[in-house]
C-alpha cells in the first residue's frame, strides 16, 4: 500500500500544463504514492467545496503550486464566511493537519512575472489581487521548495528533487517529453536579456528592429520571447505583416487602413463590421500583449527609401495614439532580412525604438549548454548526440541558427517517440 496520500492543490487554466508535469512524476511512483481527485476537483471546478476539503483532510502530503492567479472562492457564507479562494481553503485545512503532525506541506511558487503567470483579470484595482499577496504572505518560506518556476519541466523537476530530500525516497525519473519550441531556445539568452531590460518600465508601446540574414531566423527569435514571456501558448496569436501586406501604395492613410485591417483580422479571425481604428481594436483585445511581427525583405530595396519613412510614420502614428495607456502594450517587430544589411534611419519623433543584433553562429558550447538545459548535463553522451545530430566536435564549424534549428527538432521528435530515449542516446 503506497505511503503517501497525495493531494495538489493550485488553479488550473494557468497551470493545466504544470499540473500535468507535476501528475507523471507520482504515476512513475506508484508504489510510493496514491493521487486521489488530481484533476476532478481542481481550484477553478465547480465541484463541491466540501467534497475538496474533505479530499485535503483524507491526504497526509499536500501539494501547494501558487501563481498569481487567487482563483474561484465559492459562494458559500455558512463554510466560506471569509470569502476565500478554494485553493487557500485547502490550505488552511492541510495546514491544520500540520500543526496536528498528520500531514507534510510541500509549496512551489511560480515566477511572479505577470506576463508569463497572469492575474486573474487585467484591473490592477481587483481584489483578488490583495487575496493573493496575501495569501502568498500567510503561506510565506516556511514549505517553500527551490526556485521560482516558469516552465512545467522545472517544476517536474523541482517537485521530484523535493519528494527525494524532503521524503528520502529512492524515485524514478519521469520520461521525458519535450515541447518543439524549445528547439528556438538555443541560445538567444543575451537578446532576451537585452529585451527585458529595455522593457522594465511599463511604456505602452515599443519597436524592435532586428536586423539579420536569412539563415539567423529573426522570426524565430521572436517565437521564443513570446513562448518564454508573453503566454503565446495560451493566446496563440501573433499577428505578421509582410511587405506585400502593407506597401501596396505609397498614400500614408490607406498603408495605415491596410494595417489595421489586416491586424484587426488576424488578432479576432474575423471580418470587421464597419471601418477599423485602433481604438476599437484596443477596446476590444482582452490579453495583456498585442505583438506584431513585419516580415520584410531589404534585398527588393525597403530600407531608407519612401517605404521605409511610411513604415515610421505608422510607427510614430501608433506611439502617439497610445500616450496615456498602460494595456495592452503592443509590440512591434520590425524583422528585415538581408544578406547585406545596412544600418536605417529613423525619425526623432519615434523615441521607442531599439535595435536588437541576433547572435553569431552556434558552436559546440551553444549546443551543449541547451542539451545540458533540456535533456541531461552528461557531456560524455552530448558528445556522442553531437556528432550524431549535428556533426559537431569543439573544432567543428559553428552552425547557422537554420541548420541547428532543424537538427534540435529532429532530435526532439525523436525524444518524444522513442521510450527510455536516455538509454536510445547512450546506446547510439
Amino acid at each position: 500500500m503506497p505511503a503517501y496520500k497525495v493531494y495538489i492543490s493550485s488553479t488550473y487554466e494557468d497551470l493545466k500544463l504544470h499540473r500535468q508535469a507535476v501528475w507523471r512524476v507520482f504515476l512513475k511512483n506508484t508504489e510510493c504514492f496514491e493521487v486521489h481527485a488530481m484533476e476532478g476537483y481542481v481550484a477553478e471546478s465547480i465541484t463541491p467545496l466540501n467534497k475538496c476539503i474533505a479530499d485535503v483532510a483524507a491526504c497526509n502530503l499536500y501539494i501547494l503550486i501558487l501563481s498569481n492567479r487567487y482563483g474561484y472562492i465559492p459562494d458559500d457564507r455558512v463554510v466560506n464566511p471569509n470569502g476565500l479562494s478554494i485553493t487557500q481553503l485547502e490550505y488552511q485545512t492541510a495546514y491544520a493537519r500540520y500543526k496536528q503532525g498528520q500531514c507534510k506541506l510541500l509549496c512551489f511558487m511560480a515566477s511572479a512575472d505577470e506576463s508569463v503567470f497572469p492575474f486573474d483579470s487585467l484591473d490592477p484595482e481587483d481584489p483578488k489581487r490583495e487575496k493573493m499577496k496575501q495569501f502568498r504572505n500567510i503561506v510565506g518560506i516556511e514549505f517553500v521548495c527551490g526556485e521560482p518556476f516558469r516552465y512545467d519541466y522545472e517544476l517536474r523537476a523541482t517537485v521530484q528533487d523535493a519528494l527525494i530530500r524532503e521524503l528520502s525516497l529512492q524515485l524514478r525519473p519521469v520520461d521525458m517529453h519535450l515541447n518543439e519550441i524549445v528547439k528556438h531556445c538555443c541560445d538567444r539568452r543575451p537578446q532576451l536579456a537585452d529585451f527585458w531590460r529595455q522593457n522594465r518600465t511599463d511604456q505602452a508601446f515599443a519597436v524592435y528592429e532586428i536586423r539579420s540574414r536569412p539563415d539567423d531566423l529573426g522570426d524565430n527569435f521572436i517565437k521564443r520571447l513570446g513562448w518564454e514571456f508573453m503566454d503565446w501558448q495560451r493566446f496563440k496569436v501573433t499577428p505578421s505583416l509582410t511587405s506585400s501586406d502593407l506597401f501596396n501604395s505609397t498614400n500614408f492613410e490607406r498603408l495605415k487602413q491596410n494595417f489595421l485591417y489586416t491586424l484587426y483580422t488576424e488578432l479576432f479571425k474575423t471580418e470587421p463590421d464597419g471601418p477599423v481604428t485602433l481604438e476599437g481594436i484596443l477596446q476590444r483585445w482582452k490579453h495583456p500583449y498585442i505583438v506584431v511581427n513585419f516580415l520584410l525583405n531589404d534585398d527588393v530595396g525597403l530600407v531608407n527609401t519612401d517605404r521605409w519613412t511610411l513604415l515610421m510614420r505608422l510607427c510614430a502614428d501608433v506611439e502617439q495614439a497610445l500616450q496615456g495607456r498602460t494595456l495592452p502594450r503592443v509590440f512591434f517587430f520590425i524583422n528585415i532580412d538581408s544578406e547585406e544589411p545596412e544600418p536605417t534611419a529613423t525619425p526623432d519623433s519615434l523615441t521607442t525604438y531599439h535595435r536588437i543584433d541576433l547572435i553569431n553562429p552556434l558552436g559546440y558550447a551553444d549546443l551543449k549548454k541547451w542539451f545540458y538545459a533540456f535533456m541531461r548535463e552528461d557531456e560524455a553522451l552530448f558528445d556522442q548526440v553531437a556528432q550524431q545530430f549535428f556533426m559537431q566536435s569543439k573544432a567543428a564549424r559553428p552552425l547557422t541558427m537554420r541548420v541547428a534549428e532543424s537538427e534540435l527538432g529532429k532530435l526532439i521528435n525523436l525524444c518524444n517517440r522513442t521510450e527510455k530515449f536516455i538509454d536510445y542516446l547512450e546506446n547510439l
